[in-house]
């Protein structure tokens, strides 16, 4: 199976998107998980 170097940059372009939102998520869900522990702790 043979990508040409177009279809080889929209796949990477496409998967860097795809991680980039994953990383975000995750991130955005730590953010909550510590502002929720720092509100228990000094509660």
């Amino acid at each position: 199976m043979k990508i040409s170097s177009v279809e080889g940059v929209k796949i990477y372009i496409n998967l860097t998107c795809l991680i980039g939102k994953y990383v975000i998520k995750v991130a955005d869900k730590n953010r909550i998980l510590k502002i929720l522990v720092i509100k228990l702790i000094y509660a």
